[in-house]
């Protein structure tokens, strides 16, 4: 790879990590059955740009989720990377035949940076998924969340050449609303 190369790569990643911080929501994470006995993970990154996130694989905690229309994702491009690996309903996390998807994060998280305010509350209101009231702030989780192309623990996990695009929680803090 030549230096030119490592210069374009490192512009692509660093626009896209400002893109993230300034129009990308943590919107929420679910856990949606498929079936009675087994259920995927998904990640909700809500994009409130007009411009596309370009993004369809990522990686949390070793899991790999996609958001490329194929297996268990419903929807290419929606902002739902679901997990590629499927787990079974137990004790923890049964089978709930009334609510296939559920929601298992109270609120979205954003970076501090974040430019989108007025849409993200206008999305939570219609958000049916959380249930949450409308009025009532009860807790805000603020943290610096990128997307960055390598250097990132699942790129090892996995091998690290066709590593694609990992995302970041860092520096966060909680603020508690009564």
């Amino acid at each position: 790879m030549s230096c030119k190369q490592d210069v374009v790569n490192q512009v692509k990643q660093n626009s896209l990590e400002e893109f993230s911080k300034k129009n990308v929501a943590f919107y929420d994470a679910r856990i949606r059955s498929i079936n009675k006995t087994s259920y995927v993970r998904e990640l909700y990154f809500k994009n409130f740009s007009d411009e596309p996130l370009r993004v369809q694989t990522t990686y949390f905690n070793e899991d790999i989720f996609v958001d490329n229309g194929q297996g268990n994702d419903l929807v290419a491009n929606d902002g739902v990377f679901t997990s590629t690996e499927v787990f079974s309903h137990d004790t923890r996390i049964p089978y709930d035949s009334f609510n296939s998807v559920r929601s298992v994060l109270k609120a979205p998280v954003v970076h501090p940076n974040f430019q989108q305010s007025i849409k993200l509350a206008a999305h939570e209101s219609n958000y049916s998924i959380r249930k949450r009231p409308n009025n009532q702030k009860i807790m805000e989780v603020t943290c610096d969340i990128t997307f960055g192309g390598g250097g990132c623990n699942a790129c090892d996990w996995f091998g690290g050449g066709w590593c694609n695009y990992c995302f970041r929680l860092s520096d966060c803090s909680i603020t508690i609303g009564f």
